[in-house]
Formats: structure tokens, C-alpha cells, sequence
């Protein structure tokens, strides 16, 4: 299955909380985890962001992926859509309407969010500090 991942542009920038370089997304696709176990063969054949604040990229971003570069899913990075949720962007709505439209599946979801000192942390890949 070839997948493609939009992120946020802020958090790509910013790092994802708690880490950096959305490292859990391609540590996940690179697993077979979290969102990425539905499939017994996955490619990445894409990774951007959602064009930047207010989203307005979003759904030419989404047909991008499918046109240009043959993606058969796309996945909304956690960033997107976990607190803290994006402001601009009714995911779900525009989702799917995308769907619809593209007939194509936007899976909400990257790598298995967890919870680190009664705060969420988007990120799984481990909670070494650096020294």
C-alpha cells in the first residue's frame, strides 16, 4: 500500500511534542505500527505538511498525493488532530468530503499516541534525554 502522511506545518517546524523531526511518524511506518498495522506491505511515498496556518492547502495537498505521486491512503498525522487540535481545520468534515470526492482513504492517525507524566505526548520513540 502506498501511504502518504500530511502533518502539521507548526509542528514539523517546531518539532512534535516532546521530540523532534516527526520521528515517531516514520518509526511507525517503519514498524508496521500504530495506524500503519492494517497493512501487510506499506511504502511511504510521500511526507508534508499542511501547506502552514489557516490550512488552507489542505485538500489540494490530499489531491496532490493521490495524483502526483500515486499514494492509495493518505494518514493525518497525530498533530493534526490531537490536543492540542488545530484551530483552522475541521479534519473529520473536509476528510470526508476528500474521501468522496477522491475516493480515497484518509486514516486519521500515525503512531500510537501515549501518555507521559499526566500530559499527552504525541510522541512513542522513547523518552531518552539528551546530554
Amino acid at each position: 500500500m502506498k501511504v502518504a502522511i500530511i502533518a502539521c506545518q507548526k509542528m514539523i517546524e517546531a518539532g512534535c511534542p516532546g521530540k523532534e523531526a516527526c520521528v515517531s511518524c516514520f518509526k511507525a511506518i517503519n514498524e508496521k505500527s500504530g495506524a500503519f498495522e492494517r497493512y501487510s506491505n506499506v511504502e511511504l511515498v510521500a511526507f508534508t505538511s499542511c501547506g502552514g496556518c489557516p490550512g488552507k492547502r489542505f485538500g489540494s495537498r490530499v489531491k496532490l498525493l493521490k495524483n502526483a505521486v500515486g499514494a492509495e491512503a493518505i494518514h493525518i498525522a497525530n498533530c493534526t488532530f490531537l490536543e492540542p487540535k488545530c484551530p483552522y481545520i475541521n479534519f473529520e468534515e473536509m476528510s470526508k468530503c476528500l474521501m468522496e470526492e477522491l475516493e480515497i482513504p484518509i486514516v486519521f492517525g500515525t503512531h500510537t499516541p501515549v501518555k507521559n507524566n499526566s500530559h499527552n505526548v504525541v510522541c512513542t520513540c522513547g523518552d531518552k534525554k539528551e546530554e
